[in-house]
């Protein structure tokens, strides 16, 4: 993959990522929330909170590089 195909991919990334950071961020406090994580019996939601987790640092570091 050559320099501009990495660009044009993490522009494509950090895109996608602001788009679903925008549309659950009313949803921020609930999804940060370690004591709503029930890894024990719900291993989804331990997923859904380390996705949200990465989701939310890319659509940060994407709005400071604005």
């Amino acid at each position: 993959m050559d320099k501009k195909s990495k660009g044009d991919l993490a522009t494509a990334m950090y895109a996608t990522a602001r788009d679903v950071y925008d549309r659950y961020s009313h949803l921020d406090a609930l999804l940060s929330d370690p004591g709503w994580i029930d890894s024990e019996s719900s291993p989804q939601r331990r997923c859904l909170f380390d996705l949200w987790q990465v989701v939310r640092n890319i659509a940060q570091v994407s709005t400071a590089h604005r």
